[in-house]
């Protein structure tokens, strides 16, 4: 009985709305591996990750571990699009599988055989198209956002403490005055630890270190965007306290980093 390894990717709620959600392709690649008698050696999912961004599909990766491990004989998939949409990637990818003899199958696209050399054609102008198709939507996102920048419009709803967004544009919010308190504090103290301890988890602050101090980072504070737009919110911190805090923030990261020898 082969041992298959199910899996799936979806990278935005668009295509979750088009049928292709990570349930729906679970439901089609397990009923198609029962109907061909596969025993299911793992399922594999890279949930809100683009095609094109291969070191970051844990998943992927981790399956790739499993097939050097000799514990997958086959591969399913949907689509060729949820597997690879660059040339390079899967032509890497395939090595690895070609090298430990494991096979693939796009469940909804049985056109692809590997097995000829009119199958390999087939599949290498379609992952060429794939790329290109990649690429070129990345093109008009990067358009897009650029275009939002220029008219001072948030290019995604999160919003960083202190700050609500009211037709598309960031405005301070009712917590604004508590952001700009615990900066003063950190001006004045030096120390995350003890602004912490007064602001950590309330008025919308993050409550770990590292995200608290990526808040202290953060150039929207003085109305900038981290893209370099100047002038792009109202600003919750005067520019001279801004500067002080990151000056500040920098002595401490060298000062955690000195080394301390013995006979110094």
């Amino acid at each position: 009985m082969k041992r298959a390894a199910l899996y799936m990717r979806v990278s935005s709620a668009k295509q979750v709305k088009e049928g292709d959600s990570i349930p729906a392709q679970r439901e089609a690649l397990r009923k198609y591996a029962k109907d061909h008698n596969f025993l299911i050696a793992g399922e594999y999912i890279d949930d809100g990750i683009s095609g094109t961004k291969y070191s970051q599909r844990d998943e992927l990766q981790r399956m790739l571990s499993d097939v050097e491990a000799r514990k997958i004989d086959i591969i399913l998939f949907t689509k060729l699009d949820r597997y690879f949409r660059s040339v390079r990637h899967y032509t890497a990818t395939q090595a690895i599988l070609d090298k430990y003899g494991v096979g693939w199958t796009a469940i909804w696209e049985p056109i692809y055989d590997t097995t000829t050399p009119q199958g390999r054609l087939i599949l290498n102008q379609m992952m060429s198209i794939a790329q290109f198709e990649a690429e070129n939507t990345g093109q008009r996102i990067r358009q897009v956002q650029a275009y939002k920048l220029s008219q001072k419009e948030v290019i995604s709803g999160q919003t960083t403490a202190g700050y609500k967004i009211v037709n598309k544009h960031l405005v301070p919010d009712e917590n604004a005055e508590h952001v700009k308190e615990a900066f003063e504090m950190y001006s004045a103290c030096g120390s995350i630890n003890k602004v912490m301890r007064v602001y950590s988890g309330k008025y919308g602050m993050p409550s770990s270190k590292p995200a608290f101090k990526r808040m202290l980072s953060s150039p929207f504070y003085k109305g900038e965007h981290p893209t370099g737009v100047t002038d792009f919110c109202p600003a919750i911190v005067p520019p001279e306290l801004w500067e002080d805090v990151q000056r500040k923030l920098k002595i401490n990261i060298k000062s955690n980093n000195r080394q301390v020898y013995l006979f110094s």
